[in-house]
């Protein structure tokens, strides 16, 4: 499922990206996605139980689209805004927040408890 939504590639290759625009904020761009990603991971276990498992995949499918889109927008806008890349890192981030709240609490919760159920 990670590979189907983009996040090792966002992770791999999003600095070298933004390192064209802004090469300062690209060494620190890596080290910002996996710290919102960590934390809203671990502030997503305290509700993963209350919610419908499919009801948070389904979110955060509809919110890591809707992020790669706004992705895609401000790297297109480029050509009128030189600053645009700031909606790209701005999307990236919510998309990486959208990631550990949802999809990986999700994915990393559900495969020790099919190994319990034998």
């Amino acid at each position: 499922m990670h590979q189907f939504t983009g996040i090792n590639a966002c992770f791999a290759q999003m600095a070298f990206a933004i390192s064209t625009y802004n090469l300062r904020f690209s060494d620190y761009l890596n080290v910002m996605m996996g710290s919102v990603q960590l934390l809203s991971a671990v502030f997503s276990v305290t509700y993963l139980y209350r919610y419908k498992k499919n009801k948070m995949i389904l979110l955060g499918n509809l919110g890591m689209s809707l992020s790669a889109f706004g992705i895609a927008i401000g790297f297109l806008l480029l050509d009128t805004f030189s600053e645009a890349y700031w909606i790209s890192v701005a999307f990236v981030l919510v998309l990486m927040g959208v990631n550990g709240a949802t999809l990986s609490t999700v994915v990393w919760m559900y495969i020790p408890e099919v190994g319990i159920k034998n």
